[in-house]
């Protein structure tokens, strides 16, 4: 059975917080453990939401879920319950967002228009100003729509 852990407050981690950047060491308050697998962890003077999670296959992931203070004790809640979500539907969230990052990059690098633009820079230092416009043109107008 889990070890039951009390939920974090804005109070314990703001404590915590000043106790690590003060230098102080009279004890280990990291990593602070919100339950269902939310963490808050110091890394390089740095304060990082981490989600812990089993894997559809059976085999234990990390997320990270962004810094504190921009992402607060209650949006990196949030976001676990997404993930816990995704979860019990069968998906691994850490492939998902892999995956979805992938597809972002594809679809943004590899399109016509980005090549064609290449294109044109490429070649435009040996060409008169109209001849690069008209090529502008009909790349804007006729082969990029």
């Amino acid at each position: 059975m889990p070890k039951q852990v009390e939920p974090l407050t804005a109070a314990v981690i703001q404590r915590a917080v000043r106790k690590a950047q003060g230098g102080q060491q009279g004890g280990r308050d990291f990593p602070l453990v919100d339950g269902k697998g939310l963490y808050l962890e110091h890394r390089s003077g740095r304060f990082h939401w981490r989600f812990r999670y089993v894997r559809p296959d059976g085999r234990e992931n990390r997320l990270a879920l962004g810094q504190f203070p921009e992402v607060s004790l209650a949006e990196a809640r949030d976001r676990v319950l997404d993930l816990r979500r995704q979860l019990r539907d069968g998906v691994d969230p850490g492939a998902a967002r892999k995956a979805m990052k992938e597809e972002a990059e594809r679809a943004g690098a590899a399109t016509f228009a980005h090549f064609a633009q290449a294109w044109i820079e490429l070649k435009s230092p040996g060409w008169a100003e109209s001849t690069r416009r008209k090529a502008e043109l009909c790349v804007n107008s006729y082969l990029v729509p």
